[in-house]
């Protein structure tokens, strides 16, 4: 057994160091040596974060609101993923040093590699503290490194990958809990904290509130002793400070108005048992056990302890339990600043679970509005892990110690080998599987990576002679109100385009969008006959340069298309142009015009003229005139939050088979906050028979993806075909709780595909086919 003795060695020590050096080197060298030339991820979030950085770096003039999306409105650099802080420090540098910007991906990939080094630095200071041999503590600072639940994140958001911060502040809160100077270490942790929220806000908040829930056991605990409580109260400004600096520094800075209060996640991306307590299972894993032992392991819950980890919480436990029954609390060898620490993490753990909403207290959450704001709370999961794996090095690193001293050397072997070992066992292969992956995908943002091809199309396009870049497929993705998303590969030309010629994309794929500009910007694909309210924002009436990402258009999209200009046709994409006045070309005059040569010929039938008086049509303005008026004041269909609303009843006796038919009808979209949730309901057909038997046709409409927008109301329309003469039919509105209160659906129409339907609302005001074409 000297190989246990030889442990506790120098020899020991360095020989692990080299060992650990050599493997970090091997698994990232690709990076280390051509940091610029890789991307961690080349689609979705992970590229959009990488753009977000690298943009504000070489081509944005202001220092607080983003320019590179959303234009013309932009968007606050404190909610696009994009390093505030890191970006506005190489961005003041390259003031100085110019070239410095070019190298922004590089840059953040070795802050991210480093990242790593700095969590086992940390690790290692923790457990020199607490007197674990070097040799050990370096090895178990390395497992744990290994297994961190932010490995994920290496492959699209960045900003959370920081795995050295969770442990940072526990060092310098045990300093604060067990060293004089409290002074210089609350100093240095409102510091930590608020460069943690000027990285990202959860690695802020997550810092924050283990400060602070750390003063509320520590003031409990003084309060039981009758000690000064002086040092809780300062304790808990060091978790409230930074709290309070940084919603102060983005009030002041943010320029949007009407971002959601209430966004979707929340109840979806938290923690599960299984996802701390169980190893994670694949889905093939998953898909071989049966249903009612298939574990939820949500993704942004994922936090896996590793059995070692559980078994020495189990055991600690039970030795805690006993020593407090038996009042010999004090000889307990765990130290009373990571017992408080503990206790915070797991109250953090609970948190990330959802406790106590999930059981019936949800409504509690409307009085604490800004919990959420942080709608992926299975992050706040992370500490426990570090806690929980922390104490199973010190319990191992003890166990060893002082089996090593009574010569118990197959203890030795269990406590101080096998438990540990356990935690490299369980994260070896996934770290170095993730590791080797960093380097797999080129960094297309720098413009040496390019493709010649795509270089040289680049070269060929005068960026000032366009205001914006407009994709296709179009995508407006961030407010949780009214947007659309696309395809990773139109996300990623639209990208590296706007990064290569320093144009904006007028485009949003961000997390909280104001609701006003999102309409806006949905409103840009609405038909050419409704007037697009984004047109008075743009101070410019130069063209807009088109990236086409050749795939599948939409109606609205293709016919966009048609009035471009090709510029370049490539493998991968088209660049192409598109003129102010021909996406701003208004035809409700030209409408206007086709009525009134077309009026006399119309039928009048139920209030309206029609182009066949055979073919079916049903309106319901839900009012006793049944005129199809849009207004808020007026009678309309209004929507039960419990569930399921039936708005209206087909008859097939009403319908031809084999016929297609459209419904279409209004959503109202501005209550309270610019309208948020107003729009937020699944709109469906269901299907009965003969037999009353009921089922849910396929089509589906979502209002908060439509482009057409009139005032104060959303179009919405979905179509089916009668098949089966013996089928009725119901159109459904699916709702929510949480939603459903704010849901009005007015103006339902009813109509076969291939009827004209006019009605002169007002004299400057058209109804054809439930549109309302307005004269300006």
């Amino acid at each position: 057994m000297n190989f246990l003795h030889n442990l506790n060695t120098k020899k020991s020590y360095y020989l692990l160091l080299i060992a650990l050096v050599g493997f970090f080197i091997y698994l990232f060298n690709p990076i280390l040596l051509h940091p610029n030339k890789f991307a961690f991820s080349s689609t979705g979030d992970g590229l959009k974060n990488y753009f977000t950085f690298s943009y504000y770096i070489q081509n944005n003039h202001s220092l607080s609101n983003f320019e590179g999306m959303n234009y013309p409105f932009g968007e606050s650099v404190f909610y696009t993923d994009g390093h505030p802080l890191l970006a506005f420090l190489i961005k003041s540098i390259s003031f100085i040093i110019p070239s410095i910007s070019n190298y922004s991906v590089g840059i953040l990939n070795l802050f991210l590699v480093f990242s790593l080094i700095l969590t086992i630095i940390y690790l290692v200071k923790i457990f020199k503290h607490y007197k674990i041999h070097p040799t050990f503590g370096l090895f178990g600072a390395f497992c744990i490194t290994l297994m961190n639940p932010q490995l994920d994140r290496y492959f699209g958001h960045y900003a959370l990958a920081y795995s050295f911060a969770i442990p940072m502040v526990f060092y310098y809160l045990i300093a604060f809990l067990e060293r004089d100077k409290k002074i210089k270490y609350a100093i240095i942790l409102i510091v930590l904290c608020s460069l943690f929220f000027l990285t990202h806000a959860y690695l802020g908040i997550i810092c924050s509130s283990l400060i602070a829930l750390t003063a509320v056991f520590l003031f409990i605990k003084t309060v039981f002793s009758t000690k000064k409580y002086l040092q809780s109260a300062v304790l808990l400004l060091c978790g409230v400070i930074p709290v309070v600096l940084f919603f102060s520094t983005v009030k002041i800075t943010d320029i949007h108005s009407g971002r959601t209060t209430n966004p979707w996640g929340i109840e979806e991306n938290h923690a599960e048992i299984a996802s701390v307590f169980l190893p994670y299972l694949s889905e093939d894993q998953l898909q071989k056990l049966p249903e009612f032992l298939t574990p939820s392991q949500p993704w942004e819950g994922r936090s896996y302890i590793g059995i070692g980890s559980i078994i020495v919480l189990i055991v600690l436990l039970t030795q805690f339990t006993y020593l407090k029954v038996k009042g010999k609390c004090e000889s307990f060898f765990i130290a009373k600043s990571i017992q408080v620490i503990f206790l915070s993490s797991f109250v953090l753990l609970l948190f990330s679970m959802f406790i106590p909403f999930r059981f019936g207290y949800d409504q509690l959450l409307e009085n604490f509005e800004i919990i959420k704001q942080f709608r992926a709370i299975g992050r706040f999961s992370w500490p426990f892990y570090y806690i929980s794996t922390i104490l199973l090095i010190l319990f191992s690193g003890e166990k060893l110690a002082e089996n090593l001293e009574t010569k118990n050397f197959y203890s030795a072997i269990i406590f101080g080998l096998i438990l540990p070992f356990s935690l490299f066992f369980e994260g070896h292969d996934k770290f170095v599987s993730s590791a080797k992956a960093l380097s797999k995908n080129s960094n297309l943002l720098a413009y040496q990576n390019l493709p010649t091809e795509i270089s040289t199309a680049f070269s060929k396009i005068n960026a000032t002679n366009y205001q914006a870049i407009l994709t296709l497929p179009y995508f407006s993705f961030g407010s949780d109100n009214s947007g659309i998303g696309a395809t990773d590969n139109s996300y990623k030309w639209s990208f590296i385009t706007a990064q290569h010629l320093k144009l904006p994309l007028l485009e949003s794929y961000l997390t909280r969008v104001s609701i006003g500009e999102s309409k806006k910007s949905m409103q840009l694909l609405a038909s050419d006959f409704y007037l697009k309210n984004i047109q008075t924002d743009l101070n410019s009436k130069k063209p807009f340069l088109v990236v086409y990402s050749h795939e599948k258009l939409t109606g609205k999209e293709y016919s966009l298309l048609k009035k471009c200009r090709l510029l370049f046709k490539g493998k991968s994409f088209d660049l192409l142009q598109l003129n102010y006045s021909d996406l701003f070309y208004n035809t409700s005059k030209k409408e206007w015009n086709n009525y009134q040569s077309i009026k006399n010929t119309l039928f009048n039938k139920n209030g309206f003229l029609v182009s066949d008086t055979n073919s079916f049509f049903q309106f319901e303005g839900f009012s006793k005139d049944c005129i199809p008026l849009l207004t808020a004041k007026k009678n309309y269909y209004r929507a039960n939050p419990t569930g399921y609303n039936r708005i209206i009843a087909l008859k097939n006796t009403d319908l031809q088979q084999k016929h297609t038919y459209q419904i279409s009808g209004w959503m109202y979209n501005n209550g309270p906050n610019q309208g948020q949730d107003c729009i937020q309901g699944d709109l469906f057909i269901e299907s009965i028979d003969e037999h009353g038997n009921r089922t849910w046709m396929p089509q589906h409409t979502f209002p908060t993806n439509s482009f057409e927008i009139y005032g104060d109301w959303t179009y919405f329309s979905i179509e089916f075909t009668h098949l089966d003469p013996t089928l009725s039919y119901d159109f459904m509105l699916l709702t929510n709780k949480k939603n459903g209160r704010h849901l009005r659906v007015d103006d339902i129409l009813i109509q076969d595909i291939n009827l004209l339907i006019y009605k002169e609302l007002t004299n400057s005001i058209l109804f054809k086919n439930n549109h309302r074409i307005e004269l300006k």
